[in-house]
């Protein structure tokens, strides 16, 4: 039964998203938004700084020249290997942030432990990334403080564990 003025989310058969739940959840929905910010933001300022070293833009044309000196050019191998690689772990990363809301929705019971898993993985890339780049922006303390909130309340919270039983 939905209570007055309650807003009730998903299949009728588990109970209602409300409360500390609805609000967590907002983070699972919104995290593929996120991700696909965050990439953009990470690609311009990748082109960005490119730029600047090499002193012209990097377009198609650019990125041509690039893939004609792979067989001899060490430092093309590695940026072309850079940017494929930030491209697909960010591709990767959003694909599982839709996976897992499909798993939200169908209040699966395994959905807990991956979002745990998911939250840790970024937080393991973001402390990777402030160590190699040495960027502070890479791990704010609001962010490690988000996620440690989000594997808390996803792994101990007894309405999660009432909710998802799928």
């Amino acid at each position: 039964m939905q209570e007055a003025g309650q807003l009730e989310v998903g299949p009728p058969y588990a109970p209602g998203i409300r409360g500390w739940l609805a609000f967590f959840s907002i983070g699972v929905w919104g995290m593929p938004l996120l991700l696909a910010w965050s990439s953009i933001q990470g690609l311009l300022g990748f082109k960005q700084e490119f730029d600047k070293a090499a002193g012209r833009p990097l377009d198609l044309k650019m990125i041509g020249v690039l893939l004609q000196d792979l067989p001899e050019s060490w430092d093309a191998a590695l940026l072309f290997c850079l940017m494929v690689a930030i491209i697909a772990l960010y591709g990767a990363l959003i694909a599982i942030s839709v996976w897992l809301i499909t798993q939200w929705w169908k209040r699966k019971q395994h959905f807990p432990r991956d979002w745990i898993i998911f939250q840790m993985a970024i937080l393991v890339i973001a402390i990777i990334v402030l160590v190699v780049t040495n960027e502070q922006q890479a791990l704010q303390p609001r962010d490690v403080v988000a996620s440690l909130a989000n594997i808390l309340f996803w792994w101990k919270s007894r309405r999660v564990a009432a909710t998802l039983t799928q």
